[in-house]
């Protein structure tokens, strides 16, 4: 049945001041339920959410991954799923403290890892990841990182996000998700990392401090990709 707009909006409100990380299957029903009548609105709502209440990252990263039809691409959003697509426009536009900048980035991380699954919405096990590492990488955090990186082959969007947010959430994806990310793009990350170095000076401080964490991030994740290839 589908909800009076006043309805959906009391059971959205309703529905996420009582989500927590606890496992509550009805709440987590309900949220799917919300998703379904109202995408884009609820996982807007959703992502806010996470952000501001690091318990609910586990849960709702497992609702999220119960549905499919969130991963669908369609033209209309830059050849995107809807997930990606409203996390994109998400990542981009939102001021956050430290706090809440980490429970996004472990948010994202969640749903990199291809790891599932549901508590009685669905019993699935994902074999491959929900969110892609190599188009957040691709679409998102190359082209924040230096103008040289919009011209790597495969990027189909122009839009950044901020400079320090990009290296913060490349260096999150190399700790907890580098298996995840092809072998090719952690080379290109080299390349990005080290046009940043020679390009920008306005911001060197922090430059340098966050991209030599992330090239050292970048060369284990290369070493250990070759040391699993070779055994």
């Amino acid at each position: 049945m589908i909800l009076p707009l006043d309805d959906w909006d009391l059971s959205l409100n309703q529905t996420f001041n009582r989500l927590t990380n606890s496992n509550n299957s009805q709440l987590a029903v309900q949220v799917g339920f919300l998703i379904l009548q109202k995408p884009e609105a609820t996982l807007q709502r959703a992502l806010l959410h996470v952000t501001q209440n690091q318990e609910a990252v586990k849960t709702l990263c497992e609702v999220v991954q119960s549905l499919p039809l969130l991963k669908e691409s369609h033209p209309s959003r830059i050849g995107k799923g809807l997930l990606f697509s409203v996390l994109f426009q998400y990542l981009q536009t939102e001021a956050w403290t430290k706090t809440e900048e980490l429970n996004i980035f472990n948010f994202v991380v969640c749903l990199c890892q291809g790891e599932g699954v549901m508590l009685s919405i669905a019993v699935l096990a994902f074999s491959s990841t929900f969110l892609s590492c190599d188009e957040l990488l691709v679409d998102l955090i190359f082209p924040s990182l230096s103008f040289g990186c919009n011209a790597i082959e495969g990027s189909r969007v122009a839009s950044t996000m901020p400079l320090e947010r990009a290296l913060k959430l490349l260096n999150r994806l190399l700790q907890s998700a580098v298996k995840y990310i092809s072998q090719e793009l952690l080379f290109s990350s080299v390349m990005c990392l080290c046009e940043l170095l020679e390009s920008n000076s306005k911001q060197w401080s922090l430059v340098k401090e966050l991209c030599t964490e992330s090239l050292q991030l970048v060369c284990k994740g290369i070493t250990n990709v070759t040391n699993d290839a070779k055994s």
